[in-house]
């Protein structure tokens, strides 16, 4: 978060927000990096029943009013963004893109029909739709069941299976780590790293290190 001066009212205005974008999505949608962008920003703040006006998004994501104008309108014809009373929604349209079914979490939070993960389930569903922003669901998925294979090893390092919520964290990660890797190597601890070319030591005798020093 940061600040810019609004010359119109000449107060600092602080600058909101993180864009993801999944691109693949956005290329589906027909929608520019900058229209993509506003429109998050948009359905963030109807999430948070916050007043969209116009000048409230340029001001809070210090754009030229002009260009922003410009993405707007053509939000508007695209049909992702509708103008009610001088406050802009996102519409259905641009909602389904993102939209998750239960089906999908279901079938992440339960394995054989039992709950394989700790933590609050509410937590984890909200992770989900987040991760599922910029992965498929089916994605996350195969890296739940890399990461099961790598629990069920008897030699893991770990004793109790992590939380969903810091599973699906967008900050770590955790989904994407080397899981089958990291299995490979308990099944075969004499695996050896990839080798790099030795670099040639120096034999740090007492008259050799005088040396580097003359």
């Amino acid at each position: 978060m940061s600040e810019f001066e609004n010359v119109k009212t000449n107060k600092r205005i602080r600058i909101y927000g993180i864009s993801q974008v999944n691109h693949s999505k956005r290329h589906k949608m027909g929608l520019s990096i900058a229209e993509y962008c506003v429109a998050d920003f948009i359905e963030y703040c109807n999430s948070k029943r916050k007043p969209v006006t116009y000048e409230y998004i340029w001001l809070k994501l210090a754009l030229d009013k002009e260009n922003f104008l410009s993405l707007a309108k053509s939000l508007l014809a695209k049909g992702y963004v509708v103008s009610e009373e001088n406050q802009l929604k996102v519409t259905r349209l641009w909602l389904d893109e993102f939209m998750i079914s239960v089906e999908w979490f279901n079938a992440f939070w339960f394995v054989r029909g039992k709950v394989f993960w700790g933590g609050s389930r509410k937590d984890a569903q909200v992770k989900f739709v987040k991760a599922c922003r910029l992965f498929t669901p089916e994605f996350l998925i195969e890296c739940r069941d890399n990461y099961i294979k790598f629990m069920a090893h008897p030699d893991n390092a770990f004793r109790h299976v992590m939380g969903a919520s810091v599973f699906l964290s967008l900050e770590t990660e955790k989904f994407k780590q080397d899981w089958l890797g990291d299995l490979r190597r308990l099944n075969n601890p004499l695996e050896k790293l990839p080798r790099h070319e030795s670099i040639p030591r120096i034999n740090f005798t007492r008259e050799a290190c005088k040396q580097l020093f003359q």
